[in-house]
């Protein structure tokens, strides 16, 4: 536990030397955490759409079997 608060502080520090010694640098810090974040936003709400239409199409078949089985195999299906 220590060391992880002694690791936050350490990044800390280093975050705000790269702000303060090199703008440019931690700009580009701040643009490629923020493209991340959006990706991975994106990513998460496709695969909620996913589901949703999943369990929409299965529900209107008579049960959410086969969502159910889909979403075992969801790993295998995204690497297309």
């Amino acid at each position: 536990m220590v060391r992880f608060i002694l690791n936050f502080i350490f990044f800390g520090v280093l975050f705000y030397a790269i702000s303060l010694f090199f703008p440019d640098a931690f700009q580009t810090l701040v643009s490629w955490a923020g493209k991340v974040y959006t990706f991975i936003v994106d990513v998460v709400v496709a695969i909620i759409d996913w589901v949703s239409e999943l369990t929409r199409r299965g529900s209107s078949n008579g049960g959410n079997a086969n969502a159910a089985s889909a979403l075992i195999f969801l790993p295998f299906m995204m690497k297309k």
